[in-house]
């Protein structure tokens, strides 16, 4: 008896090398992508904008870095094949507030992807702490960072916690806190939250590393293989007031995930924060500065991005009249 139960037909293969159709949503659109008419299941990533790190109100404080957009990967949700996906919104990243300022970091906007009747959404990171003057009694609120997707980060003078990441919470979680002023009178500031990990907190006083580092951001190449877009949801890094003390650098986001470094050293021109890198959601930096007037403006954040991974799922279903011998 043949092993198939008796009935002769041809032996039915499925070609494994078939590419599997990736596609990059940059920008907002109705709709996202016309499916493959054998397509039943897609995976699909959703990336905020990121936050805007903070901008000094004066010369003698650093700024925080921006918290990266939200990241959240959906996996295998079912579709219909030759089926049109519904309306992606691309957030973008937040704008900071030009020197002289003390502002916190705008923060970005969310983004979104309708499939079937759902639609899928990850928060926009929160804005980097804008450095004040060391006056306790300053009432403006500027030195704390925003929650979001990630948070971002507090400046000087303030030493607690940056703020708060996943807000609104999901599971799992699409973000990190970004991390504290460190506790020093040179304003060492924290470094905005990312998907892989919180913000650096700022250095204790002394020639340490200075502002905080952005929190590490996400290698996308292994789960989109021929999406332009490699990395995602870095944070934006710290910045710092050090006279005096060269060796004191801001902190730098994790360059796969597309956060922004933070300012330049002090005394250099500029001082400006680094915006998040484009389509990546990372955070922007927070501004350096330099003892007197020269100090500087937050980095913008990122854009958001959508990236959709059409399955390669054999339907498992031939004709009958095909099958028989």
């Amino acid at each position: 008896m043949a092993g198939n139960g008796g009935v002769i037909g041809p032996t039915n293969t499925v070609n494994p090398s078939t590419p599997e159709t990736v596609t990059t949503v940059t920008a907002s659109t109705p709709s996202a992508v016309t499916l493959s008419p054998t397509t039943s299941a897609i995976d699909f990533l959703v990336v905020a904008g990121g936050g805007a790190g903070g901008t000094n109100a004066s010369g003698n404080v650093g700024s925080a870095g921006g918290g990266a957009g939200g990241v959240r990967q959906f996996c295998s949700v079912a579709v219909t094949g030759g089926s049109a996906l519904g309306a992606v919104v691309i957030g973008g990243g937040g704008s900071a507030t030009p020197y002289p300022g003390g502002s916190v970091g705008g923060c970005g906007a969310d983004s979104s992807i309708v499939v079937g009747c759902t639609t899928y959404t990850s928060n926009g990171g929160g804005g980097g702490g804008g450095g004040q003057p060391s006056n306790p009694t300053n009432p403006n609120p500027g030195f704390c960072g925003v929650a979001g997707g990630s948070g971002g980060g507090t400046s000087f003078p303030q030493t607690t916690a940056g703020a708060a990441g996943n807000t609104p919470p999901v599971s799992p979680p699409q973000g990190n806190p970004g991390g504290a002023s460190g506790p020093t009178p040179k304003g060492y500031a924290g470094g905005g939250g990312g998907i892989c990990g919180a913000g650096g907190d700022g250095s204790p006083d002394g020639p340490g590393p200075g502002g905080g580092a952005g929190g590490a951001g996400l290698n996308i190449a292994p789960l989109f293989p021929t999406s332009p877009i490699t990395g995602v949801g870095g944070g934006g890094g710290g910045g710092y007031y050090d006279p005096g003390q060269p060796t004191g650098f801001g902190g730098l986001a994790n360059p796969v995930g597309g956060g922004g470094n933070a300012g330049a050293s002090p005394g250099t021109p500029g001082n400006n924060g680094e915006a998040g890198t484009a389509n990546t959601g990372g955070g922007g930096g927070g501004a350096s500065s330099a003892n007197g007037p020269a100090a500087g403006t937050g980095g913008a954040g990122g854009s958001g991005v959508v990236i959709i991974k059409e399955l390669n799922k054999a339907s498992g279903v031939w004709s009958m009249q095909s099958q028989y011998d």
